[in-house]
């Protein structure tokens, strides 16, 4: 009977262990690290292109499986549309290439890593933990830090937007999985993302975010007239019990927004509501300038600075992703930001036809940027484009799939 090299097989495992951290390193850098910690953007654009050399060398089979599932290529192909007009728009007339390059990045990261090496169960803990540690990091800003709005990483409106996310993501797998732990530590992460999504004080995101985590849970389960009673109020419950939490903080918030509705009414456009309704209204005259192919960065943004209101003219974009792109890019780039958000929702077939491929958790995730894309520009901030890509990308190679780890991982 032939002996087994117990050293030998360690070895093997460990290395095998090693290499997927490495593999995962810039999603556990996107979905835990990135908006927690100040000054850690920057590992992405080094381990980015290190992984991608990497499996370029040594896993190019798993990057011919990547390319054959159709609902990635998809992605990746109106994705890459993006990335061209945008960057010919950088290239003529000097625009921004922070969106495009970021793009560009998280598309190659999802193209070259061989996912099917991966559980669903592994995806998922990055998940889960990355929203507890966001809930963590949101106290420690909170209490220790006595930050009054946290997400000092980038700033309180993305860092809500990735709260509920990854808020999104928990309540998702609470409702869903099967795996106890995992389950667990799901309601534990959709708990704390969203206090830490309360201490933002975002307004628009925190009003969106019930009803989309109510359509989430509507579409996750099989919706019998018992379950849909079941969900409202808990959902019901949810918003009451986090109301006498933060009653203080909530109370402040709705009087200061009543107050800048007043003051609006009264034409006085310096508050947060103010300023939107003057950039909204600058944007629709901007428009028509050229409406298809837009003014671009430069002119947009001396525009804004020209308004005769202060507060205004320091505003870096329009305060809504529809305006704030047809205004820069025309409503060519519009219908290419649009049609790679959606794309996320879409699979090619084999005689080339477009068929939804609707996931209630991707659903959701589109339809929360969808709606917080009306008061704010979420791709104005590359994290929340390498969150988004990045979150729908890995989720598209994910879904379906048995739990078990696939034949090439080593038991």
């Amino acid at each position: 009977m032939p002996s087994i090299n117990v050293n030998s097989f360690s070895f093997l495992n460990t290395k095998y262990v090693l290499e997927s951290v490495f593999l995962l390193s810039p999603l556990i850098l996107v979905a835990g690290v990135m908006f927690n910690i100040i000054d850690t953007k920057w590992l992405l654009s080094r381990t980015i292109p290190l992984v991608g050399l990497y499996c370029l060398f040594y896993h190019r089979e798993g990057i011919k499986q990547n390319w054959a599932n159709l609902s990635i290529r998809l992605l990746l192909l109106s994705g890459a549309a993006a990335f061209v007009y945008f960057g010919l728009t950088h290239l003529i007339r000097g625009d921004d290439f922070s969106f495009s390059r970021t793009l560009i990045t998280c598309l190659a990261y999802i193209g070259l890593v061989p996912w099917k090496r991966f559980s669903q169960k592994h995806i998922y803990y990055v998940f889960v933990i990355s929203s507890i540690f966001c809930g963590l990091n949101a106290g420690y800003e909170y209490v220790v830090m006595d930050i009054k709005r946290v997400g000092i990483a980038t700033n309180p409106i993305p860092y809500a937007l990735y709260c509920s996310l990854l808020a999104l993501v928990s309540i998702h797998l609470a409702i869903t999985s099967n795996d106890r732990l995992l389950k667990g530590l799901a309601v534990l992460g959709a708990v704390m993302a969203c206090c830490a999504l309360l201490l933002t004080d975002v307004r628009g995101v925190i009003l969106f975010f019930p009803f989309v985590a109510v359509f989430l849970a509507m579409k996750s389960i099989d919706a019998t007239p018992r379950k849909i009673v079941a969900i409202v109020v808990i959902a019901s419950l949810s918003v009451v019990c986090s109301y006498a939490v933060f009653k203080t903080k909530i109370d402040q918030r709705i009087a200061r927004t009543l107050h800048e509705v007043e003051l609006v009414e009264q034409g006085k456009v310096r508050t947060s509501i103010g300023i939107r309704f003057a950039l909204w209204q600058f944007g629709m005259e901007t428009i028509k300038d050229d409406v298809l192919l837009g003014i671009g960065d430069e002119k947009l943004e001396q525009g804004i600075k020209d308004l005769p209101n202060h507060r205004v003219s320091k505003q870096p974009h329009l305060h809504s992703q529809y305006l704030d792109t047809l205004a820069r890019f025309g409503v060519v780039g519009l219908l290419l930001l649009t049609a790679f958000i959606v794309s996320s929702l879409l699979t090619i077939t084999d005689n080339k036809k477009l068929l939804w491929n609707v996931s209630p958790l991707r659903a959701s995730i589109v339809l929360m940027i969808v709606v917080a894309a009306t008061t704010d520009v979420p791709f104005h901030h590359t994290h929340m484009v390498y969150l988004f890509t990045v979150l729908v990308g890995v989720l598209i190679m994910i879904e379906g799939r048995d739990e078990e780890r696939n034949s090439d991982s080593l038991r």
